[in-house]
């Protein structure tokens, strides 16, 4: 018997007991993967769109150019405002206090610290109370919110008295920051807020 002749045909070939022929892979129309192309191509533009106009700066084009795409950018929640981080980015807030402890000590913190506010999440989490109790439009909210933090920050660490400041840090221009000035520079900080609180001005609200 020839070797050719022990080979049986592929069209021959039994699959082994149990097992079934794969099913065939439906194939997508032409028109289908247009669509879902499109599809793609219009999420990708809102992605790009949302963070062109996002937080500011921004000029008016972005903002006519992804009109149409407002109500779509919303629902995914896609403005996020990545551009707050670059490339121009504003200015931040922070909470400065000083607390004075039952023994007459006194101790210094702020908000966000870098140096103590670890893991970075952390950090951020604190960095975003401060940005939120800035975005309040209205003052006497604003202020209101500041005590609040004011009075958890005394319930906290029990202190019974907190000098605490709302101070909003601005960053140099290139050519002044080129020139010499530090990021830290004490002229880049501007006080928005400042008050004086003791524990017994807390007391009726039921905290510290």
């Amino acid at each position: 018997m020839s070797r050719h002749s022990k080979t049986r045909p592929v069209a021959e070939r039994k699959l082994p007991v149990g097992s079934e022929e794969p099913p065939a892979q439906a194939k997508l129309s032409a028109k289908w993967r247009a669509v879902i192309s499109l599809a793609l191509m219009f999420h990708l533009l809102a992605v790009f769109f949302a963070v062109w106009n996002g937080a500011p700066p921004f000029s008016p084009f972005p903002q006519t150019v992804a009109m149409p795409m407002q109500r779509y950018i919303g629902v995914l929640n896609l403005n996020r405002g990545n551009r707050f981080f670059a490339p121009d980015p504003g200015p931040s807030h922070i909470i400065r206090y000083t607390l004075t402890m039952p023994d007459g000590s006194e101790k210094r913190g702020q908000l966000p610290d870098a140096k103590n506010h670890w893991p970075r999440l952390l950090y951020h989490r604190y960095f975003m109370l401060t940005e939120h109790l800035n975005a309040n439009e209205s003052e006497a909210a604003r202020k209101q919110m500041f005590k609040t933090y004011a009075g958890e920050i005394l319930k906290q660490s029990g202190a019974d008295t907190i000098e605490i400041e709302f101070v909003q840090h601005g960053i140099p221009p290139w050519d002044v920051y080129m020139n010499g000035t530090k990021l830290d520079d004490p002229e880049s900080f501007r006080k928005l807020i400042g008050e004086k609180y003791q524990r017994q001005d807390f007391m009726d609200g039921g905290s510290p």
